[in-house]
Parts: structure tokens; sequence; C-alpha cells
């Protein structure tokens, strides 16, 4: 899977809170079915993804970067709710056990959980994070949907929304396009397309700072960024009015953001002056966007659009005959991914295709 969205969804399988005493228990003290294994897992990484955007200097710098691309997905990320619906809708683990290619032990669930609570941001080759709750059953050379389904060292060679097959990870010094076509622990350099092993750095210590936003640990405190090729202390301000710089030092911690150099704990309510780009004069609340350097509502099903989608509801998107209108499902017709519930239009078909595909083999 290779989309900008899952920059924040599939590497966000990173720590969780600590497992309650019936982690791998179901209601009543009985066990967990595998529905309730897979919503408590889900359920985790997401709490603890909100966590680690607000705690670590990683997660400061991917939230600032976020802010300025594509403020509705920060929305959903910081938003338990919609968080744990997005996960669910880009890898559906229940309809992909159904198909055979991939099981889960469910006693397992709260080995699991502890596991992921080692580290924010872990590569997505890094599958030894919940080893034993998901038991990939397809073999190198199986169709598969996902990297998750298939066993050892492999990934899976799919584009998304279509199958693709098993196949073994490439070593340190092999071609690459991301880091799940690297052998575990290792990463995709973008500088060379090469998978290589990165050597973390403590503070002071120099550091490669072509890793994208210290998430393959250029450097091992978690409030370090590498900085000049040094590892440099990454300050996260939780007062309004601070001076921030997300391409510095210095930029905002939990509940705040860096907006116009300085901190702020609020997004603008309807009809606040706005500024759309890296500007951010003040972002938009939920429900809300910047248009014209005024917060307006999002645009309901019927209401007129513009050539910004995202002038409509997050469940609509806007026609070419500028008019906000339901998403498509699976097999409607599309131009854009925006027009999709999926999110994900096939270029070659012109068809809403699902993020994850269930049917192969």
């Amino acid at each position: 899977m290779r989309r900008l969205t899952l920059i924040a969804a599939t590497l966000m399988l990173c720590a969780c809170p600590p497992p309650t005493p019936d982690a791998d228990g179901g209601g009543n003290g009985g066990p967990l079915t595998p529905e309730q294994a897979i919503a408590r897992v889900l359920s985790a990484i997401c709490s603890h993804n909100i966590q680690c955007f607000n705690e670590t200097a990683a997660g400061a710098r991917i939230k600032d970067f976020l802010l300025a691309v594509n403020p509705a997905l920060v929305h959903i990320l910081l938003d338990h709710n919609a968080c744990t619906a997005r996960l669910a809708q880009e890898f559906p683990i229940t309809a992909v056990i159904a198909t055979g290619r991939l099981a889960i032990d469910v006693s397992k669930v709260g080995a699991c959980i502890a596991a992921l609570q080692t580290k924010c941001f872990a590569p997505e080759n890094e599958n030894a994070d919940c080893a034993g709750f998901l038991q990939p059953q397809v073999a190198i050379g199986g169709q598969c949907g996902g990297a998750k389904e298939c066993q050892g060292d492999a990934t899976c060679n799919a584009q998304t929304g279509q199958c693709g097959s098993c196949a073994a990870r490439g070593a340190v010094g092999e071609t690459c396009s991301d880091d799940d076509d690297c052998t575990s622990g290792a990463i995709c350099d973008p500088r060379t397309n090469n998978c290589a092993a990165p050597t973390p750095g403590a503070t002071g210590e120099a550091c490669d700072g072509s890793l994208f936003y210290n998430l393959a640990g250029a450097c091992t405190a978690s409030d370090d960024l590498c900085v000049a090729g040094v590892c440099t202390k990454f300050t996260m301000h939780t007062t309004v009015g601070a001076d921030c710089d997300p391409e510095g030092t210095a930029t905002c911690g939990a509940g705040f953001y860096c907006l116009n150099g300085q901190c702020s704990n609020t997004f603008a309510a309807e009809a606040a002056a706005c500024a759309e780009g890296d500007t951010r004069i003040a972002l938009c609340a939920p429900g809300n966007h910047c248009r014209d350097g005024v917060c307006q509502n999002d645009a309901s099903s019927g209401n007129a659009c513009g050539d910004d989608v995202d002038t409509c509801s997050a469940a609509l998107y806007c026609t070419g005959d500028d008019v906000c209108a339901d998403k498509l499902a699976v097999g409607g017709a599309c131009d854009d991914d925006d027009n999709c519930v999926s999110d994900e239009c096939d270029r070659g078909s012109n068809q809403c295709v699902a993020t994850y595909p269930t049917a192969c083999g």
C-alpha cells in the first residue's frame, strides 16, 4: 500500500496504552471473540498514535507536515473513533481472515498490545510487533492483498486495491520503492532507492538527516531530531503564543499546533479568519474549511461546491457539475480518489476500488 494517507495509518503500528488485566479476555471473564480482539488492537493503536503525535519530536514534525498538506487528515488521526474507523477501512482484518490468507490467535492480543508499546512510528516492515497475534498464511509466490498475509520475511507486491503475490524482502543494498520492500530492520533510502540499515545516534552524535522525520530511527531519543547531521534536542512548547518553527528545533506539543510561527491550542471557528497553505494564520475546526480567507461550513449533499473538493463534508465529494454528492461505492465511475468511499479510484478503469482487496487467489 503506497498512499500518503497511510503515513500516519500504517506507520502508526506503534505504542499502545498498557493492557488491562483482562487484555486476553472478553466480557464476563470469557475468551475474546476474533472481532473483540481486532477491535481492541485497533483501539490501542489509535490511542497511542495520538500520544505519539503529541509527545514525540517525530510525531510533532509529522503533525506539522500534515497540517500543511491535509488538515482534514489530522482531524481524523487525532480523533480516536475516526482513527479506528479509518484503520478498519484500510485493513479489513475480519474480511481477510475469512479468505484464509490470515489468521489470528486471540490469546495473544495482550502480548501484541504490549509489544506495540515499545516504539512510535515503527517501519511497516517490522512485523515482529504482533508476531503470534497476526498469523500470515500465504507462502512466497502465493496471492496476497497485503504484507501481513505473507509468511516469513516477505512482502506483498500488490498495488493499492489490487492483488499481488508474496515475495522475499530485499536485503541491504537491493532496489526498493518503500520500506516494506526491505528486510526487517532496514529502510528504503529515498536518495538511492536501495535498502539500507541506519545506525541511530545519541544526542550530539552524527545522524542521517535524510531519514523522513526521524521515523526510521536516525536518533535514539524520542525528543531528538536530526538537524544538520547531528542528533539535536527538539523542544515542544505547550504555551499559547510560544515561538515555533517546524523546520527548526522547536514546535508545539500535546494539544497545540504551530500556526504562523506561534503555538495555538484552538482551531478557528466558522466565519473566523484563516489562511490556506503553509502560512496558516489559523486552521479551521473540523466540519469547516478555509475559503477566501474565512472558515466556512462544509457543504451538505445537493449544495453547490467549488473547485476545492474539501468544500463538501467528509462523506461527500464535489461532482463535475459543482454539486456535493455522496461518495461512490466500489465499482462506481470516478475520476479522482476523493470521489470514492474507499478514497481509491483506479486510473485504468476509472472505477472506485476497495482500499484493500479481499478476493485474491
